[in-house]
Formats: structure tokens, sequence, C-alpha cells
């Protein structure tokens, strides 16, 4: 159920109260409107298969969400982690066995440079940005 049926479901009614529903993007774009475009899954695949990966990192989709889970949008006071912070992560905090986590913070490195080169941006990074 989406948020503004659950939210009329039960008839509930205040004419001293305006509600917008808003996407995260839209949400974003009400504080500031990012710069570029949003990077999507799909725009992060075409560009992971022209890097040079190993077998173990050549599922777009799994590094997407590491990258989008564990390595962006998990600090309150930054918009991404470190390298050490990130190699410091727990079992159940990332997808990736400790030995390929390096090499991940790589292509993350890679990453940022893309955004910043091709004019996109990923929401999580941005979202830090204008709370910080």
């Amino acid at each position: 159920m989406i948020a503004h049926e659950l939210y009329f479901s039960n008839g509930y009614h205040n004419e001293k109260q305006e509600i917008d529903f808003l996407s995260f993007r839209e949400y974003l774009e009400s504080i500031r409107i990012p710069k570029g475009k949003e990077v999507t899954p799909r725009i992060f695949a075409n560009w992971i298969s022209r890097q040079r990966l190993s077998k173990d990192l050549a599922d777009s989709h799994r590094l997407f969400e590491e990258i989008q889970g564990a390595i962006t949008g998990t600090m309150e006071d930054k918009p991404y982690l470190t390298r050490e912070e990130y190699l410091a992560l727990g079992v159940r905090q990332s997808i990736y066995p400790q030995e390929l986590r390096d090499t991940v913070y790589d292509v993350f490195e890679r990453y940022i440079r893309f955004l910043e080169e091709q004019e996109y941006f990923d929401p999580n990074i941005v979202a830090l940005a204008i709370h910080l």
C-alpha cells in the first residue's frame, strides 16, 4: 500500500493540515535541485560493464546495492564511509567478503569520478550534502 492510501484509509481528514506525498527525488528537489541527472541502476550497469572487474564483482546490481546500502547513506554526519570505515564493517554489514572490499572501494572511487565527469548525482550523497 502506498503512503497516500495508508494515510487516508481510515477516513482521517483535517482541514488545518495539508500533506504532500513525495518520492525521495521530489523531496530532495523540494530542498535544492541537484545538479545533473540521477544515477539509476541501469546507468550504473552500463558504466560498470565498461570497467575491468574480476568475476567476483561482475554483478552490477549487487555492486550498486553495496554502494547504495553500505558505503553511502549509512552515516549521519557525512555522505559516505572512508575506505578504512568500509573495510572495518562487520560480516553482516556488507555483501562482500573482507578480501574483496578494498577492490569494491576502488570501484566506488571511480564511481564518484564518473558521477562528477558525466554530471550524474547519487541521491544518497546529495541527501547528506543537503543535510550538512
